[in-house]
């Protein structure tokens, strides 16, 4: 999955006229978002990002993916995930594993939040977790933990398979991919979902999905390389230039806002600081996701 390679790249001079209305309309300064040369080839987000709210590290959902992140579950599929989810902290764990397989034996169309948690927690039963082993279904004990694994794996990659129809570009399916391509040993085809996740869209609903049946944190950006702000010539006064970064799942830096600063010079010359910086991403648990990143660079 190459997300970000199917949105469309625009031209130099759509490039200069949308940098000439920003500054018209923003205070400080800002740069286009970075394309990127990966092993898969370039890949351009050309749609400018709308920071949101004050804080000092905010994870975001790209413009691109508003649509899906916007979708409501049916009726029926939150009453499912809320009978699921009340088994699941009762410690029935295999009774909502049940539970949901009978959800969709009875509606073939079932919404892809039903998948997508069935999925996850067939993966976690397939890394070892006893109170997930089914006692029916399709995946059933077998009373042997090598068969019962490669059967509770391949049934979470059965249902990921089934629910990218109706949440493509979704993140946490790769990640829940490559959580089963790790348990089976195959440690870089892991790797490699991993990667394809990190193009994906980084969703409301189907984190909090993995936060809560694994009791995941969220964890800020941390920067790993030093920013190097060079004195702007001609500049005698210093002052502190407040920055937005938005980081990527791959740790690089794909957009800079700027939020406060004392002058134009020493603006521009904080955001070129921060340009080729590389950050360990923002996370839930140990999934990687976009993120904004609130900083500082103060002349002096």
């Amino acid at each position: 999955m190459q997300m970000l390679n199917r949105f469309s790249s625009i031209s130099k001079n759509t490039c200069l006229l949308t940098t000439v209305l920003a500054a018209a309309l923003i205070i400080g300064c800002t740069v286009p978002p970075v394309p990127q040369d990966t092993e898969h080839g370039e890949r351009t987000m050309s749609m400018r990002e709308v920071p949101p709210p004050d804080g000092s590290w905010r994870p975001h959902v790209l413009q691109a993916c508003s649509s899906l992140e916007q979708r409501q579950p049916a009726t029926a599929e939150r009453h499912d995930l809320e009978v699921a989810w009340d088994l699941f902290q009762a410690g029935e764990g295999a009774d909502a594993i049940a539970e949901l397989e009978l959800s969709i034996g009875e509606r073939p169309r079932a919404g892809g939040l039903v998948l997508l948690t069935l999925a996850q927690l067939y993966v976690m039963a397939g890394q070892g977790v006893p109170e997930l082993v089914p006692r029916e279904g399709p995946a059933a004990d077998t009373g042997n933990w090598e068969r019962n694994k490669a059967r509770f794996l391949s049934r979470a990659e059965d249902l990921i398979e089934r629910c990218r129809p109706s949440r493509p570009d979704d993140a946490v399916l790769d990640y829940l991919l490559g959580d089963c391509r790790r348990a089976r040993g195959d440690l870089a085809g892991g790797a490699a979902a991993v990667e394809d996740a990190q193009q994906g869209c980084t969703l409301t609903a189907s984190f909090d999905i993995l936060r809560k049946h694994q009791d995941l944190v969220r964890t800020p950006p941390r920067q790993l390389t030093p920013a190097q702000p060079v004195w702007p010539t001609g500049v005698t006064k210093g002052g502190e230039v407040e920055l937005d970064l938005l980081i990527a799942p791959d740790g690089r830096v794909h957009q800079i806002e700027t939020v406060k600063r004392p002058g134009r010079l020493l603006g521009e010359a904080a955001v070129a600081a921060f340009k080729d910086v590389r950050f360990e991403a923002a996370r839930i648990g140990k999934y990687q996701i976009w993120a904004w990143q609130r900083t500082s660079v103060v002349f002096r």
